[in-house]
């Protein structure tokens, strides 16, 4: 990997973390009742679906193509570490 791609993805790593810290600090109550209850993307559909517009956007199908770092970004913050509290 290149210097240049391996910048990329640290940017496209970095930028998932922001959205998806975002989402977490606007949405607390709701992502504590759904780690309770188990349904993350049921109340933080809007959320997340923007989240996934803006960064589909930012970053290129190249990046996008070989990792996923918006979700793993939601499961690390929102679903703490539970990958079937996503449900996607």
């Amino acid at each position: 990997m290149s210097n240049e791609e391996a910048e990329l993805h640290i940017e496209a790593k970095t930028f998932a973390r922001q959205l998806v810290s975002e989402i977490k600090l606007h949405n607390e109550a709701a992502v504590e009742e759904g780690l309770k209850n188990g349904y993350i993307y049921d109340r933080l559909r809007e959320d997340i679906e923007r989240a996934r517009r803006m960064y589909n956007e930012r970053v290129g199908p190249k990046i996008r193509e070989t990792s996923n770092y918006l979700y793993t970004e939601m499961v690390r913050i929102l679903c703490e570490g539970n990958e079937s509290l996503l449900g996607l």
